[in-house]
């Protein structure tokens, strides 16, 4: 990037530092050289932007058969199935907990125990 135009010298003869102003123009043209299909591959194949829902695990390039986490593919698919029975549970304890919360206790003059919902009054 920079030739020997850009290096200057102590008196030692060891090479300074480059000027900040000399960095932000090395790193402003990568900036501008870089390909974004390749950052975007690369975030892909290292399991960062895939799909949630497993139908892009294959980019995985790690996942790849011989890879050194080729059975992390099955781990995470394992844990994938796990969350989808967490979440059926979890809604359904979060449906008992409003149909506990609709209800209504009322005591009548007997000290009897009448139980409404609240929708119906």
């Amino acid at each position: 990037m920079a030739g020997d135009a850009d290096k200057t010298y102590t008196a030692g003869g060891n090479t300074r530092a480059p000027t900040r102003r000399l960095l932000v123009a090395w790193v402003l043209k990568a900036w501008d050289e870089l390909n974004t299909e390749l950052v975007k591959k690369s975030f892909k194949v290292c399991g960062l932007t895939v799909a949630p829902d497993g139908s892009e695990d294959h980019f995985i390039h790690c996942f790849k058969e011989g890879e050194p986490c080729a059975a992390g593919k099955a781990m995470l698919v394992q844990a994938r199935q796990g969350l989808q029975v967490d979440d059926g549970e979890a809604e359904q304890q979060e449906d008992e907990g409003e149909e506990f919360e609709n209800e209504l206790v009322v005591e009548d003059d007997d000290d009897e125990e009448v139980i409404a919902d609240e929708e119906d009054g």
